[in-house]
């Protein structure tokens, strides 16, 4: 029972163990999961927005224009000369290329 018997001391110190370990989890939150998880919301968001005729960036550093959106994908076409199509899951859509950028491309 002797171990029971902490001092003053002693109880201090655990407590301040404890809140060290909690400060530790919230520092993780907001550094780590938290930016991830509002990306990911963002890139969700981003993806339920896609329309025809969107130009767009795939995760392989692909740049298309969507023709067809289907569940699950999307048909790009990556060649306006030849007229190229490659289908792509739509989470691996990396951006929507912004019309500024589009305008620039064609000058």
């Amino acid at each position: 029972m002797e171990w029971l018997a902490q001092t003053g001391a002693e109880q201090a110190a655990a407590l301040y163990q404890i809140l060290f370990f909690l400060l530790m989890i919230l520092i993780f939150y907001f550094i780590a999961y938290r930016p991830i998880r509002n990306e990911r919301k963002r890139h969700e968001e981003m993806i339920k927005n896609l329309k025809k005729n969107d130009r767009v960036i795939t995760q392989g550093g692909i740049y298309g224009v969507i023709t067809n959106i289907q569940d699950r994908d999307v048909i790009l076409r990556i060649d306006d000369n030849n007229n190229v199509k490659v289908r792509v899951l739509k989470s691996h859509i990396a951006a929507v290329v912004p019309k500024e950028e589009k305008q620039k491309e064609k000058k």
